[in-house]
């Protein structure tokens, strides 16, 4: 696989991000196809029960995602399943490639908080919960 470098233009500036394209022919198709038929199974309700009311999900994502359009949809889902601990941010005129974004040092500094977070609340809600430094 080759490593392809574009330039995507927004208003405010450019944005270069490194994309790995997939193999080409049946291999692709197949990705695509298995990615398609595994939507219904993990969109159906008995599936997200199964999900631990208390894990901790952090969904992000820009207002300019048309493959994560539907992000209002996943976290009312979530809720209806019962999940008690998801948070969410939409950066205004994102795109897919929110890491990749000119704004990425903001979404990854919003990350890496949210990961603290969860870290320190584990170590100081668990007896047993041992943190390496």
């Amino acid at each position: 696989m080759e490593a392809t470098t574009f330039g995507l233009e927004r208003p405010e500036g450019v944005v270069l991000f490194v994309y790995r394209w997939l193999p080409d022919g049946p291999a692709k198709a197949q990705l695509y196809l298995g990615i398609l038929s595994a939507l219904p199974d993990v969109a159906r309700p008995s599936r997200q029960a199964r999900i631990p009311k208390k894990l901790p999900i952090y969904i992000f994502g820009g207002t300019r995602d048309a493959v994560g359009s539907n992000i209002g949809q996943l976290l009312e889902a979530y809720r209806a399943a019962g999940l008690e601990n998801v948070q969410h941010r939409l950066y205004p005129n994102g795109r897919h490639e929110s890491l990749n974004e000119i704004n990425r040092d903001e979404v990854t500094g919003d990350l890496v908080r949210w990961l603290n977070s969860i870290v320190a609340h584990d170590a100081t809600s668990s007896s047993t919960t041992s943190v390496v430094p």
